[in-house]
């Protein structure tokens, strides 16, 4: 064999080799962690930062635009956005909206998502506080992995709009122990017959879409009951396959479904939650 030929063998195994540590690098990132939240700029100034802006009932579904750079999670990582959004730059209080994004060039929160923080952030409690005059609203994004939440949190920097108002008519602040109409209906309270009694009717949780009971309640074992409104209408929640409910374990409810059936003597707290279109019930047992 030539030397030449030789030569060029040689440049292509070092290439190859060379190629594969890269190769090799490139598919083994390392995460950078850190303690405690971090706050960097990486939040860019909204192109319609000086437009006024009125929230109303009919632009719901509208939204707001926001981009990003990503800060250095060491990588390109499939990071999870929120909104945060404040009165004050610093953010002294301040209201999270629930959706995650995860695409930095479409980051769009929903105006109703808006609207709601500014009613909580406000004190709305019913439309007669409505409308909210316009003022600048500031929000800034609330970044981390999901796999790895504890070492990845970071805030950006606080932008802000300069004009936002709230029409009358928009109420859509979610509203801690409201009366929701639904009720724990079966032998332990006579199914709601003697009288429909506060302990037996959920209330708005904390968290959106979720109601409790307002206190402790007894449910014998083997006793047969439902979820359901007052006139067994519009809400009639019942039992799928298996009947049997299970203290500490969520069963989703079937609508018009059988009665359910307490599996073991219960007394503890009974809470509901609404995920898409299943309502879930979870009873949580007092220690």
């Amino acid at each position: 064999m030539k030397k030449s030929t030789i030569f060029c063998a040689a440049l292509a195994l070092t290439a190859a080799l060379t190629t594969g540590c890269k190769e090799t690098w490139d598919d083994n990132p390392v995460l950078k962690t850190h303690e405690g939240t971090v706050t960097v700029d990486f939040l860019n100034t909204p192109a319609m930062q000086q437009m006024p802006i009125t929230l109303t009932a009919d632009n719901q579904d509208g939204t707001f635009c926001l981009t990003a750079s990503q800060p250095d999670f060491g990588y390109a990582a499939a990071a999870a956005y929120q909104v945060q959004v404040s009165f004050t730059e610093d953010f002294a209080d301040y209201y999270e909206i629930s959706q995650r994004f995860y695409d930095l060039s479409d980051i769009n929160p929903l105006s109703k998502d808006v609207a709601e923080a500014i009613e909580n952030l406000a004190g709305v409690r019913t439309d007669d506080d409505l409308p909210l005059a316009a003022r600048r609203v500031y929000m800034r994004l609330h970044a981390f992995i999901p796999q790895h939440e504890e070492g990845t949190q970071y805030l950006s920097n606080a932008v802000y709009y300069e004009s936002i108002a709230v029409a009358k008519g928009n109420l859509v602040v979610w509203l801690v122990g409201e009366h929701s109409g639904i009720w724990l209906r079966g032998g332990m309270n006579n199914w709601g017959n003697d009288g429909l009694e506060a302990p037996y009717e959920f209330i708005s949780a904390k968290e959106r879409n979720c109601w409790e009971l307002p206190a402790n309640v007894t449910i014998p074992k083997d006793t047969e009951f439902k979820v359901a409104d007052s006139a067994w209408k519009v809400i009639n929640l019942g039992a799928g396959a298996d009947a049997t409910v299970n203290i500490s374990k969520p069963y989703t409810l079937a609508p018009d479904g059988g009665n359910l059936v307490m599996g073991a003597d219960f007394t503890g707290r009974v809470h509901l939650r609404l995920d898409g279109d299943s309502y879930i019930l979870t009873l949580d047992e007092v220690k």
